[in-house]
């Protein structure tokens, strides 16, 4: 059986990936993955989330914890905050909940963001922000 934890990333990929509004047009599918994803990306934009500060309460089956996110933009008149605005809108409990993993979110607040100017040696774009998340297993 799955961890609460996995079933949150599980919920992440479930609704990044299956958003017309990032896959393709945005983001190659590929390139969506946990930051501890050791393979290769393919060129092009890139989205990577981690999970931070996670507390897991066994007896009362809830959690909390930080999501951190990280796009970079390359060269396609699209800025990695533009993307990052994209995935804003689709990273609601709502959303989460619905990707039917088992677990039902009840809270992602955005706790600070960061967008790069854009380099213009590299034509790259960057842009983090964090999430605190609340979740109960079910």
């Amino acid at each position: 059986m799955s961890s609460p934890i996995t079933k949150l990333y599980e919920a992440m990929k479930t609704v990044l990936h299956g958003a017309s509004s990032l896959v393709p047009s945005l983001v190659p599918a590929e390139n969506i993955r946990p930051g501890e994803d050791p393979s290769e990306p393919e060129s092009g934009n890139m989205v990577f989330y981690n999970l931070n500060e996670t507390k897991w309460d066994r007896k009362a089956r809830r959690g909390e914890g930080v999501m951190s996110l990280s796009v970079a933009s390359v060269s396609n008149n699209v800025s990695a905050g533009q993307i990052m605005d994209v995935i804003r809108g689709l990273l609601t409990p709502r959303a989460l909940t619905d990707a039917n993993v088992g677990i039902r979110v009840s809270m992602m607040k955005e706790s600070e963001s960061y967008t790069d100017v854009g380099t213009t040696a590299s034509d790259r774009w960057l842009a983090a922000t964090s999430f605190n998340w609340k979740l109960v297993e079910g």
